[in-house]
């Protein structure tokens, strides 16, 4: 008898396992944020950016993640400049134990290593800092680039990808079609164009 309880108990540290990875690996890693300025020559201008990450960053069992340039894919329009992922990049991220997002600070001035981002002298920098269902914005203008202006910022997971963009640089392994996942670019493309 004892021996049959430590072989049902080995079946079910397996299948919890196998449980927890798969919640992990359906958490999602597309994301919309939008963000309006509050102050500054930019007050009341909206925003709205998408990023991409891959799930592997994501640890086990929770955790942050301070590491420079994790997004795969980056896009955001601010004051009419276009960013992407070699523009913008991440300061950390942090997820819950079934791989949610839960925090993440990104910007134009972050640390090569991660821990943080701030605002530089650059009158173009910009900063995310977004904990569970708030977040913040800070920018510099060209119009005004010696103060710093603020803006609040939401975040929105993403199951479909909405631009051809989202689709690029590995991007379409972060989503879904209604067939299930992607089977490469030109698929995720072909949905974004079609619907289909």
């Amino acid at each position: 008898m004892q021996k049959r309880s430590g072989v049902l108990f080995a079946v079910i540290l397996l299948v919890a396992g196998s449980l927890v990875s798969q919640r992990a690996a359906a958490a999602p890693t597309a994301y919309e944020f939008t963000v309006t300025g509050l102050s500054g020559p930019l007050a009341g201008i909206t925003s709205v950016g998408t990023f991409i990450f891959n799930p592997s960053i994501v640890p086990d069992g929770g955790g942050y993640v301070f590491v420079a340039g994790v997004f795969t894919h980056l896009s955001f329009s601010w004051e009419g400049i276009d960013y992407d992922e070699t523009t913008a990049n991440t300061g950390d991220l942090g997820f819950d134990p079934d791989g949610t997002l839960f925090h993440a600070l990104f910007g134009t001035d972050c640390g090569p290593s991660g821990f943080g981002c701030g605002i530089g002298n650059h009158p173009t920098d910009w900063a995310i800092g977004w904990d569970d269902d708030s977040g913040i914005f800070y920018y510099r203008s060209i119009t005004d680039p010696i103060n710093i202006f603020d803006g609040v910022v939401s975040l929105t997971p993403l199951s479909v990808p909405t631009t051809k963009q989202q689709c690029k640089n590995d991007g379409w392994k972060a989503f879904e079609g209604p067939d299930g996942p992607f089977k490469n670019q030109g698929d995720c493309i072909q949905f974004v164009n079609t619907g289909k």
